[in-house]
């Protein structure tokens, strides 16, 4: 009995209490002020120069709302843990001995039997604090080695609080059972924590008439993280709640690390109601960091009167006064500006990364989203900016800078490949409410500044609201849009293409020329990584080639500069050129520069492969380029895998992906066929310089039965030779061969038979030759002969597609 007495005193030592505490909501003003004066008032109501505590009592430190004494330090917003807080020894100190197997203590916990999971959590905590960690860790080892289930892991962290669990888990006697252990209880507690029935009874708590319920709803949220603060806002957003408003508004603001930045995304919410709410409470907890984002509710005319005094009160809470619409606009000008242009917002993660909270309307939430450096510099820029922009309408600087950072980080947020987000209100609708001419001239700043997201997102709104008229030009010069199939980007030039063939121009245009080199160039690529080397001595550049395999890349050579250049421009798959100082016809600058003005190749890396002697004058040439660099002349795998790894990275968001590329071609594809299909609607377009593009894309198995239409509806005899070799390719798979046949008998259809009479022998030669191959290889080789044989039978005796095999 004493020693049961020993174990139980041991236990109420270590336990914390709960006192019963006054009621901190009392009798009391509404905390955020009320009236509709617009004039500053305190946001918590009362006179005099310092604020009333909004939670009742005297002095001029608010009362802790959830229990705890005024005046001093603050109270804990957290319940303190009610068990066995257990101390962790330094790393590096020396232990005191473990006490003998006939210690008090430990005979008293044998005595006891615990065997439930409680009894065998509090015995491990008891002999942890009592420093008996082998003890310990055997009363541990029979409590994992019975399997306790989630559900009752979950109600020990409940019964012992997170604390004692912390504690365990850096106590370095007790590892590593004890964080192996204390780990999985925790995951699973805040797993449980975070769900979201439980975070809205914990809400719905705060409004408890007690108040150990009440702290203990507070501690939960906080416990729970970033995910209780969803629930409670939209309790806030709810007018039918408004009961609950003042309690959830009070717990809020003593969660601030949490609930700051939710709040303030808020702020960007289309729900005025909601945007009034945030803008009190934001005031309340006088945040710093909402004060900018705050300005523009204060000042913008078109926005609510409530919203408006809300957000004028906050700035009086949060700056001690607010600022006319006048110094709103010339602040709100600065720091738009200033992120638009570059300036980092906050502290950089590890990562290189920044967390800016954004409203998310869809889900009506604020969501976490975590965004490369420059990327938050144009998402804060987008947020300012549009209040810019609301509070000065008719600005058009202001309307652009809102509109180029909108589209800019919403394409990089969604990725480049992508189609902006239609129908909820975003940038997509924003820009296509501002007009053609509107747009038109984004557009134009994008591809100036060398705005990739931008340009595309414009693009992509001027395909959806323009028309002919975008193409139209009175002085002879290119409009922007045709502009943009110039650009250094082929996503921005295949989108200007696409959009282009959208709005279907029934007139030639300035700039139509450079469409189908767009599309035809697009068609050639295979999706490979490929590079090209520039070396003097062919030997040379097959080594470097075998080189760049370890790193993925397949290479093409050229021995001088001119060739070079001539390979770079027809070629779209190259994403990396390396060029020897050595190279001449032309020499190395004046390739390279030839090579940054043609748009083809002006994002492409460069490497410049120096010789010792050249490297100091090659170095400070290539740092006036941000894609090239210059280095010495790699002689082993890893010294060249090393710097093509260093080129690549150049390129960040403009490298582009096999997938991409491959699509683009696709796309390509589906245009050409269309310009093919109706010759007569688009007489300003030579259709016969896609020949070499579509003969190309036949030999590409993603291209071949789109690319086999086309030279079909081309009809010219190197596309019927073409199909004709494609369709009698044995390698080739069926369904290629049988498209490819096909293709064929249309050529011949629209413009007659173009084979010579030596390609016309040789393939009888291959029929002759079938006899011991496959029978669907006979098929298809006879089936082309009848096609060749047919402009002498009569159209009725023309044999039907439907003989052909069908394709696996």
């Amino acid at each position: 009995m004493i020693r049961s007495v020993v174990f139980v005193a041991v236990l109420a030592a270590s336990s914390g209490m709960l006192f019963a505490q006054a009621d901190p909501f009392g009798a009391g003003s509404d905390p955020f002020g009320g009236g509709a004066s617009p004039a500053p008032v305190n946001p918590f109501g009362g006179g005099g120069s310092e604020p009333a505590n909004p939670f009742g009592g005297g002095g001029g430190t608010p009362a802790n709302p959830f229990g705890g004494g005024g005046g001093g330090a603050p109270a804990p917003t957290t319940l303190p843990d009610s068990t066995l807080a257990v101390p962790t020894a330094p790393a590096n100190s020396s232990y005191p001995p473990e006490p003998p197997p006939n210690d008090l203590l430990l005979v008293s916990i044998a005595e006891l039997k615990p065997t439930t999971p409680s009894q065998l959590l509090r015995a491990v905590f008891s002999l942890v604090n009592y420093g008996a960690p082998t003890e310990a860790k055997r009363y541990l080892a029979r409590l994992t080695d019975a399997k306790p289930d989630d559900a009752t892991l979950i109600a020990l962290q409940k019964e012992f609080t997170s604390g004692p669990f912390f504690a365990l888990s850096r106590n370095p006697r007790m590892q590593p059972e004890g964080s192996q252990f204390a780990d999985r209880v925790l995951s699973l507690a805040t797993k449980a924590l975070q769900e979201p029935d439980h975070l809205k009874t914990l809400v719905a708590q705060l409004q408890d008439a007690d108040i150990v319920t009440r702290s203990r709803a507070l501690a939960g949220l906080e416990n729970a993280g970033p995910p209780a603060i969803v629930p409670m806002i939209a309790a806030l957003a709810d007018p039918d709640r408004v009961p609950e408003h003042r309690n959830i508004a009070i717990a809020l603001v003593q969660m601030k690390g949490l609930s700051e930045e939710p709040l303030i995304a808020a702020l960007e919410a289309k729900d005025p109601y909601l945007r009034t709410q945030a803008a009190r409470v934001l005031g309340a907890m006088k945040s710093q960091r909402a004060a900018p984002y705050l300005m523009g509710p204060a000042t913008v005319a078109s926005y609510p009167e409530p919203l408006r005094q809300a957000a004028h009160r906050a700035l009086v809470r949060i700056l001690g006064a607010a600022p006319n619409p006048d110094t709103a606009e010339r602040y709100l000008l600065a720091r738009a500006t200033s992120y638009f242009q570059g300036e980092t917002p906050d502290v950089i993660g590890a990562d290189g990364a920044i967390e800016v909270w954004r409203w998310d309307e869809d889900q009506q939430q604020a969501v976490p989203v975590r965004y490369p450096a420059a990327d938050a510099s144009l998402a804060l820029a987008s947020k300012l900016a549009r209040d810019l922009h609301n509070l000065a309408p008719d600005n058009q600087e202001y309307r652009r800078i809102y509109l180029l950072s909108a589209l800019e980080v919403e394409k990089r947020t969604q990725s480049f490949d992508q189609p902006l987000s239609q129908g909820h209100g975003g940038a997509f609708e924003e820009a296509a409410a501002a007009g053609t001419s509107a747009v038109e001239n984004l557009l134009h700043h994008a591809l100036l500044g060398h705005r990739t997201g931008a340009a595309l997102g414009a693009i992509e709104v001027l395909a959806e609201i323009g028309d002919e008229q975008l193409l139209v030009s009175t002085n002879g010069e290119p409009r922007t849009l045709a502009q943009a199939m110039r650009h250094g980007d082929s996503r921005v030039r295949a989108a200007a293409a696409s959009a282009i063939m959208r709005i279907a121009p029934t007139r030639d245009f300035p700039g139509s020329s450079d469409l189908l080199g767009v599309l035809t160039r697009a068609v050639r690529s295979t999706g490979r990584r490929r590079a090209l080397i520039g070396y003097p001595r062919l030997r040379v550049a097959q080594t470097f080639a075998a080189h760049l395999e370890h790193s993925g890349f397949d290479s093409d050579f050229a021995v001088t500069g001119r060739s070079l250049l001539a390979q770079a421009f027809r070629e779209p798959d190259f994403q990396l050129i390396l060029i020897s100082d050595a190279i001449d016809q032309p020499e190395l600058r004046s390739v390279v520069q030839q090579l940054r003005r043609d748009p083809r190749t002006a994002r492409i890396p460069i490497g410049i492969m120096c010789r010792v002697i050249n490297l100091p004058q090659l170095q400070r040439f290539a740092e006036e380029d941000p894609l090239t660099l210059a280095f010495p002349q790699p002689f082993e795998v890893d010294s060249l895998a090393h710097d093509a790894y260093e080129l690549t990275a150049l390129s960040g968001r403009d490298w582009i992906s096999a997938d991409e590329r491959l699509e683009q071609g696709r796309q390509a594809l589906a245009h050409l066929n269309t310009l093919l299909e109706s010759p007569q609607r688009y007489p300003f377009f030579n259709l016969l310089a896609v020949e070499d593009g579509l003969i190309a894309a036949l030999k590409s198995p993603a291209y071949t039965e789109a690319a086999a239409k086309g030279l079909g509806l081309l009809a010219t005899p190197r596309a019927q030779h073409a199909l004709v070799d494609a369709a009698s390719e044995n390698g080739a798979h069926p369904a290629d061969r049988k498209a490819a046949a096909e293709a064929f008998q249309v050529a011949v259809q629209r413009r007659g038979l173009q084979l010579t009479s030596a390609q016309l022998q040789s393939q009888y030669d291959r029929y002759e030759q079938s006899r011991t191959l496959p029978v669907e290889t006979q098929e298809i080789l006879g089936f082309i002969l009848d096609v060749m044989e047919s402009p002498s039978r009569a159209a009725a005796d023309a044999p039907s597609p439907a003989s052909l095999p069908q394709g696996g």
